[in-house]
């Protein structure tokens, strides 16, 4: 693991083998970072998000979510993490629907936190506006299909048209 210089790591946060932290890095707690994980400089790693192995991630990871390894992108709530940490289901429930409202709502960035702050004043829903209206470097994307996104599929060599069918598979 390499920590570099000016770097912010919190309270019971888990970094594992090869994990490569640049300069002004901040994880905060409870967090945990899989095998050869790299993060850019000025990066933040909220609460209890799990990055995946061989993550390379160059915009802030928000609170409470999962990021797959290869993709490096969110895949959903870090529901192990939640659940080994003591939250009830009233607090996850409202935590699905703050990501819900970061990740789904289709909002424009200003709309998306002035309904997180008006939804989620309080509780650790609230996390997520906190997060979020201070990030500088964008947040890390969700690896989902956009709503009514097709798939192109080719035809062979013989000549048949494409043809367009929906998501083959959906994340989180």
């Amino acid at each position: 693991t390499h920590i570099a210089h000016n770097c912010c790591i919190g309270n019971h946060t888990i970094l594992t083998n090869n994990v490569m932290l640049a300069g002004h890095v901040t994880v905060e707690d409870r967090a945990y970072l899989a095998g050869a994980a790299g993060i850019h400089q000025f990066g933040r790693i909220g609460t209890l998000a799990m990055v995946g192995g061989q993550a390379h991630l160059s915009r802030d990871v928000p609170p409470f979510v999962t990021i797959d390894g290869l993709s490096s992108l969110v895949v959903g709530l870090n529901q192990v993490g939640l659940r080994r940490a003591g939250f009830d289901q009233q607090q996850v429930r409202q935590l699905k629907a703050a990501y819900r409202v970061t990740y789904r709502s289709g909002l424009p960035w200003k709309e998306t936190l002035a309904r997180l702050h008006a939804e989620f004043p309080d509780g650790p829903a609230a996390k997520f506006y906190e997060f979020l209206s201070t990030t500088t470097r964008g947040i890390t994307l969700e690896r989902r299909t956009p709503p009514g996104a097709t798939l192109r599929i080719h035809g062979e060599s013989d000549g048949e048209s494409d043809t367009e069918t929906g998501p083959q598979a959906k994340a989180g």
